[in-house]
């Protein structure tokens, strides 16, 4: 692509050239009969008109071209794709787990009957309970 865009500003700047010095070819013959300070007022002038022409319009609207277009196209290839996204969140979270594989563990019943570790009425008395009004240390 960019090949093509310099081949582009190339050949339109050789067509502007080209049309200025074949606007100034019917008195670029006589020059050398002219004297010397005639001549060179006439060279200034076409270079002047050349160079405004061309750099000063023609590569202005050029490079505010190629700006907005170079912009464009960096603002597109820093946004990242949905995978890029993902790979990020999992990069920065951590993996997470799979409810297929590994399901959750079933909660503890606090008030289960069955549990042999508790004596005294469901407190244990190496361990604070907020639902015993004891402390651990009480007999």
């Amino acid at each position: 692509m960019e090949f093509f865009k310099s081949v582009l500003k190339v050949g339109l700047i050789g067509y502007l050239v080209y049309t200025q010095v074949r606007a100034n070819l019917n008195w670029l013959p006589e020059l050398g009969m002219l004297r010397l300070s005639q001549s060179a007022l006439l060279m200034k002038d076409s270079i002047y008109r050349l160079g405004l022409r061309v750099g000063g319009l023609f590569l202005l609207v050029i490079a505010a071209f190629d700006y907005w277009y170079q912009r464009r196209e960096f603002e597109e290839s820093i946004k990242m794709s949905k995978d890029e996204i993902r790979e990020e969140l999992k990069q920065m979270e951590g993996d997470p787990p799979d409810p297929l594989q590994n399901p959750p563990a079933p909660a503890p019943d606090r008030f289960s009957t069955h549990d042999a570790g508790r004596s005294h009425g469901g407190c244990h008395r190496d361990q604070p309970d907020p639902l015993c009004n004891r402390h651990p240390l009480q007999p």
